[in-house]
């Protein structure tokens, strides 16, 4: 890339001389979009690589390009070990065993641990085997987890950075989870969006139909191995309508698992790739399969500064949708009062009561 832009700079001085340097004009030098696009990007601030061209030449330029860029890179590389290492540093020092006969693993995201009790009061619901993982921050890492009931298994505590919501949570503990052999898994979080005046009501409807009394149906739809996951039926929110400020994200996500060819397709017609609401589903572990394998590291998730939308969490909720089940060649079911059924093949347009 560096060579590139130099050499473009040298045909720009060869043609036009000391002439206002014009990112436009400069573009036009090369044919290729993707020398287009770098050249864009590095002339973020014309005006000093203008100053520094006309006072010290193309090549002492470049120089200093090349060293700038390799300092700034340096330096994000650095950051960005620093920040992974400690995520791998926290999973290597777990000890997680998956207790014999059990298929299903309850993950969830405590950040709020005051609402453990409403949480704990869904999961008498489950009446098969189950080993439970709760993410919370570092301070709540002494917190006491008392067992459910004769299913609940085994419970891992696992502190983590405030970081990436509850998707990156989800996502890091997943990728342990699958080495274990788990089959399927429910995804929850103390869900309390402090930013609305109904999110109560959010969180008890959400978890009325997701954890009803009797499970037996969405069990029987996990041991189908063409399942992806289950969602609560009334919270299938339009992508088309709820794209919000994700749009790129979207993109090199679904193209990195994926293919540029599907992401296109997504963006194109957004109304067919509805997704759930409030990020709690149930799912079989090999649906996640795009997500986990990916180069995807809790670097790339936003640091946390209240954000309502448009962080990498954000997108990953809407790709966890439609999106990743064609991805993963599954169905997306829902469920209403105990009963599944599987997503209907049409375009989602309706307003979601619970987003602005």
């Amino acid at each position: 890339m560096t060579e590139e832009f130099g050499n473009i700079l040298t045909r720009f001085r060869n043609q036009y001389g000391d002439k206002a340097l014009e990112s436009p004009r400069l573009v036009k030098i090369h044919p290729l979009t993707s020398a287009a696009e770098t050249v864009k990007r590095a002339l973020r601030l014309p005006t000093a690589v203008i100053r520094s061209i006309k006072h010290d030449g193309v090549h002492a330029t470049g120089k200093n390009v090349i060293k700038k860029l390799s300092h700034n890179i340096l330096i994000r590389k650095s950051l960005r070990n620093t920040r992974n290492n400690k995520y791998n540093s926290i999973l290597r020092s777990l000890r997680i065993v998956k207790s014999p006969e059990v298929k299903l693993a309850i993950v969830v995201h405590l950040y709020y641990p005051e609402m453990w009790p409403i949480l704990e009061e869904r999961l008498h619901n489950i009446n098969v085997p189950f080993d439970l993982y709760i993410s919370v921050q570092d301070r709540d890492k002494h917190i006491s987890i008392d067992k459910i009931d004769t299913y609940h298994q085994a419970t891992y505590i696992i502190p983590l950075p405030n970081r990436g919501r509850d998707v990156l949570p989800f996502l890091v503990i997943t990728r342990l989870l699958r080495y274990n052999k788990y089959e399927y898994l429910l995804k929850l979080h103390s869900k309390k969006s402090p930013h609305r005046s109904d999110g109560d009501e959010w969180m008890k409807g959400l978890l009325d139909e997701l954890v009803p009394s009797d499970i037996s149906r969405i069990i029987k739809t996990l041991d189908r191995i063409s399942t992806g996951s289950i969602g609560p039926a009334s919270h299938v929110v339009s992508l088309s309508r709820y794209m919000g400020d994700n749009r790129n994200a979207i993109e090199t996500i679904v193209t990195q698992i994926s293919t540029r060819g599907v992401a296109e397709q997504v963006l194109a017609n957004p109304s067919r790739y509805p997704f759930f609401g409030g990020t709690m589903f149930w799912c079989r572990l090999d649906y996640l399969e795009p997500l986990l394998n990916s180069d995807l590291t809790p670097d790339d998730f936003n640091s946390e500064q209240g954000q309502i939308d448009g962080t990498t969490a954000h997108a990953i909720e809407r790709i966890l949708g439609k999106t990743l089940h064609e991805i993963s060649n599954k169905k997306m079911y829902c469920v209403r009062k105990g009963k599944t059924e599987v997503l209907p093949n049409k375009s989602f347009l309706a307003k979601y009561k619970y987003v602005d």
